[in-house]
């Protein structure tokens, strides 16, 4: 998220500045005497953002700012996807913005401030062998979380039980028919290559759904990646599911937000391909050897 303020009326808060001085004082031990609470510019959803900057009384623990995120509507009883994605992947060591209290009953999420600065927002400041450093740093991390996440993942995860199937992927290629080749290039398509379309997405999706799963994003890119304490953490990852290794690292590279040199598209597919096949490797080698307990960075406590 960045840092422009919201005007928006379906942007106003459902809570008051006492709800939130006595929540971050009792989340932080500590009294606070007031709290400035500033919207932001989120994303497309129904969810709100606002940056809080809580007044405590004395020194303390607390962080000097924090965001809130405000669903549509409390959801009481039920497990909210977000909060479940981001306890699977803070588990896992991969930079995510720490939660620090789930508000069922009000639907509010305090979480990290991770800033105001995004990958895209960082390359447009960078010269050229920065741009590359950073792309390099995203495709580690990328490469190192599909390991991690697929590894590890277990029912209690949502990503779990979602998946990139045939129709999953379809439903994907009409959307981009529909606002792409229609919408935004004005392409009105006849039956005959309607149809034609149709037959080669189709056994494109179904090519692409026989592939191993793995732990997918869904939406990796330049706007969802935060640049905070010289690294990268990740946003955005409550509609995580399971799909094609290829799937965020082309949201990645294909970014739409910053468009990178062929030569270097290639070169970071590479990588990724080489960081895979290393990760995979290694598990065979340990899990074959008897050594995976010791081996496993998810056993690490």
């Amino acid at each position: 998220m960045n840092s422009k303020t919201a005007t928006s009326p379906s942007a106003e808060p459902r809570f008051n500045l006492p709800y939130l001085a006595k929540t971050l004082g009792g989340l932080f031990g500590q009294s606070v005497a007031g709290v400035e609470a500033t919207p932001l510019q989120g994303d497309a959803s129904t969810r709100r953002y606002f940056r809080l900057h809580p007044h405590y009384r004395s020194r303390g623990r607390g962080p000097d700012s924090l965001i809130l995120m405000q669903l549509p509507e409390p959801f009481p009883g039920e497990k909210y996807d977000f909060v479940l994605v981001q306890k699977f992947l803070e588990a896992l060591n991969v930079p995510v913005p720490h939660l620090y209290h789930y508000d069922v009953a009000q639907g509010f999420v305090f979480l990290q401030d991770c800033g105001d600065i995004t990958l895209e927002h960082q390359l447009q400041d960078s010269d050229e062998g920065e741009r590359r450093a950073w792309y390099r740093q995203a495709v580690d991390m990328l490469a190192d979380m599909q390991f991690r996440a697929t590894q590890r993942i277990r029912p209690d995860c949502p990503a779990y039980h979602l998946r990139f199937d045939t129709a999953k992927l379809m439903s994907e290629m009409d959307f981009m028919i529909e606002h792409y080749i229609e919408g935004l290039l004005r392409l009105k398509l006849n039956d005959t290559v309607w149809n034609a379309l149709q037959h080669h997405l189709q056994r494109l999706c179904s090519e692409l759904d026989r592939q191993p799963l793995h732990f997918t994003h869904r939406d990796f890119h330049s706007r969802n990646l935060m640049v905070y304490d010289e690294g990268l953490v990740m946003l955005d990852f409550q509609d995580a599911r399971m799909g094609p290794s290829q799937y965020d690292l082309a949201s990645l590279l294909r970014d739409s937000y910053h468009i990178l040199p062929e030569e270097f598209v290639s070169d970071m597919v590479t990588r990724f391909i080489s960081l895979k096949k290393q990760k995979e490797k290694g598990m065979w080698m340990q899990t074959n050897t008897g050594a995976f307990s010791i081996w496993c960075p998810f056993n690490a406590t």
